[in-house]
């Protein structure tokens, strides 16, 4: 067994002048501790302030999620529209790359081979015939031939 072969767990040993476990600084002295009472969680006037002033944010709009913003060619991208749940069902989206239309759906997936600026667009056209858009532009780099 471990503890025949002088192995075994060590002991921790409180040093002469710490008899009580308390805490003490590097030469040994009682540390000054002070018990915390609980207290209830106050909002700061910055989120007050925020929160008065959510009630005039005028409707929520589209926002496009990009897997990435640069890259080389070819670049394989990921997209998805951002907005509430409800504002998508039975909505139109309409994605395009440099005002070329690409695909249809909330989220898609698409390799980018030439390179230069992507301008990526989504148009969302809500069941009751609001329109959203965004854009977002991507850097597609040129890829460098190998050394020979």
């Amino acid at each position: 067994s471990p503890a025949s072969k002088g192995k075994g767990p060590s002991k921790v040993q409180t040093p002469p002048n710490n008899k009580n476990n308390q805490l003490t600084n590097i030469e040994g002295q009682p540390l000054q501790t002070k018990t915390l009472e609980p207290r209830e969680a106050q909002p700061s006037p910055e989120s007050l302030k925020r929160d008065a002033q959510s009630d005039k944010v005028p409707e929520s709009r589209v926002n496009i999620r990009l897997s990435g913003y640069i890259g080389i060619s070819p670049m394989l991208i990921s997209y998805t529209v951002a907005m509430p749940t409800d504002m998508l069902t039975g909505a139109d989206v309409l994605w395009m790359d440099n005002g070329v239309p690409v695909s249809h759906g909330i989220s898609g997936k698409r390799t980018l081979v030439e390179s230069g600026s992507h301008k990526i667009e989504v148009l969302v056209i809500t069941r009751d015939n609001r329109e959203f858009r965004d854009q977002k532009t991507i850097t597609v780099l040129e890829r460098l031939p190998l050394d020979k």
